[in-house]
């Protein structure tokens, strides 16, 4: 994000940040710049916009000692914009005056949290994600139930192979369950 703006105090520098709000609720924060005639935020943010109609960008002033004054405000109307295509490079005209930059990608929740399978599979050569059930219930049936990555070490009893942490929580498992008998 950027802004230009004509400076409004007498030294020519503020202190601004911008507040991005969806359907009148706080989403995201930028951090406070100092500047005179161009801010340059230059943030990335990604928000869920799960059926909200419009994007505020708030613009404060920020003061150590009093409460932030709101400086500039430019709203985006989300649904025809979304509609023209997945992504803008905008000129935001804000009130009072000013223009705020800004670049908009949108990824719809379909294409977002749809799973597929690593192009490149460098961590597993057995993926768990983009599989379907059945390859994955059968694969793990066959390591006698335990699941691929987790060491056996647990099930064969070897100590220098378990982390402190699951030694620990088993040893608390083991007292809390000899006490309650």
């Amino acid at each position: 994000m950027e802004l230009d703006k004509k400076a409004e105090s007498s030294t020519g520098l503020r202190d601004l940040y911008c507040v991005l709000e969806c359907d009148r609720v706080h989403k995201a924060r930028t951090v406070v710049r100092t500047g005179d005639l161009v801010f340059d935020w230059d943030e990335s943010f990604e928000l869920d916009l799960v059926n909200n109609r419009e994007l505020d960008l708030l613009i404060y002033s920020w003061d150590p000692q009093y409460r932030h004054k709101l400086c500039y405000k430019g709203s985006v109307y989300l649904p025809t914009l979304l509609k023209s295509g997945p992504i803008h490079q905008l000129a935001l005209k804000i009130e009072p005056r000013g223009t705020l930059y800004l670049r908009l990608r949108h990824s719809d929740s379909f294409n977002l949290y749809r799973r597929k399978p690593a192009t490149l599979s460098l961590t597993r050569a057995n993926p768990l994600f983009g599989v379907d059930l059945e390859t994955v219930v059968s694969r793990e049936n066959k390591t006698g139930g335990v699941p691929g990555g987790v060491p056996t070490g647990l099930v064969g009893g070897a100590q220098q192979n378990i982390p402190i942490i699951i030694k620990r929580c088993c040893r608390e498992s083991h007292v809390s369950l000899s006490v309650m008998r």
